[in-house]
């Protein structure tokens, strides 16, 4: 899940102050900025309100261990049961398995932070873990229970730095779920009794407008988790279409291609109605968004 936006606007300087300071990852001072602010009057801060508190706890207990150039990853020495080697080796291994899968070359200053026990609740903002950019550098934060398998750790940040990945390569051009389908994809996060319930009726199949809304974590009802996952096996499923036909290499130039558009080519788009991602998808694949929808579609239903 990615955290590309704010839920809402600060109406309240006090809030504004604790954004800020939390984009700069000063989230102890952020998290004390937010309790005076309190939730807003129809508590329309708390989502935020959570993110903040769950990231300034484990701070407050956490080390921080530095792999390389570009990579940290923050931990709770006494929750890390796994061993320190074997989180910071296997956080190291999925990162890299991403680039190459992706033939990305180049490298990006990430956090992966394993957030404390304490936070690990049913009403946490993002309880299966999120991404999220700093000003400094992208924050991975994945919740605790993850540590008990290693597969599903390594699935895990497999699936958010996809959105570090396309952050940097395609912004906000890329349409949310594609950018969730690769990440599903290339974590290898795939549920065939998901995809059977799709198929026996339980959870509709979704148009692209429809997924995306879906998709998108602030906009998503977090009451209807099911569907939700629902429609992430959906993107997932699409996204492999996309694979069948041009190899998961030419994932990372549709991210690329979103943004790679001059001021008169996207006059040029909006005013045909056809949108950079659209566009991106098309000149790399040869096929449109509606042609790999209905070809998944088939594939699932037969």
């Amino acid at each position: 899940m990615v955290i590309g936006y704010r839920r809402v606007p600060p109406s309240r300087i006090e809030f504004g102050v604790a954004l800020r300071l939390y984009d700069e990852d000063r989230v102890t001072e952020a998290y004390n900025a937010a309790l005076d602010a309190g939730l807003g009057e129809e508590g329309e801060y708390a989502l935020w309100f959570r993110q903040i508190e769950a990231e300034a706890v484990t701070r407050a207990r956490s080390t921080v261990r530095k792999i390389d150039d570009y990579l940290e990853v923050e931990f709770i020495p006494a929750e890390a049961w796994m061993g320190v080697d074997s989180l910071t080796g296997l956080a190291q291994g999925s990162i890299q398995a991403v680039c190459d899968r992706l033939a990305w070359k180049s490298q990006a200053r990430t956090r992966v932070t394993v957030l404390a026990k304490d936070v690990d609740t049913p009403f946490a903002t993002n309880p299966d873990g999120y991404c999220v950019r700093k000003n400094e550098f992208f924050k991975i934060c994945i919740p605790a229970y993850v540590l008990e398998d290693e597969v599903e750790l390594s699935a895990a940040i497999s699936h958010e730095y996809v959105h570090v990945v396309s952050m940097l390569t395609g912004g906000e051009y890329v349409e949310p779920w594609f950018d969730e389908g690769v990440a599903v994809h290339l974590a290898g996060e795939r549920d065939d009794e998901i995809l059977q319930e799709i198929r026996l009726g339980r959870w509709p199949w979704l148009s692209p407008r429809e997924l995306n809304f879906k998709v998108r974590s602030d906009e998503a009802d977090f009451e209807d988790a099911d569907s939700v996952l629902a429609a992430y096996q959906q993107a997932g499923l699409v996204v492999g279409e996309v694979v069948s036909v041009v190899g998961e290499p030419a994932l990372l130039k549709v991210f690329e291609r979103s943004q790679k558009h001059s001021f008169w080519r996207m006059l040029l788009l909006t005013a045909t109605g056809t949108t950079a991602f659209d566009s991106a998808l098309k000149s790399v694949t040869g096929k449109s968004k509606p042609w790999f929808f209905e070809q998944a579609r088939r594939r699932l239903f037969g």
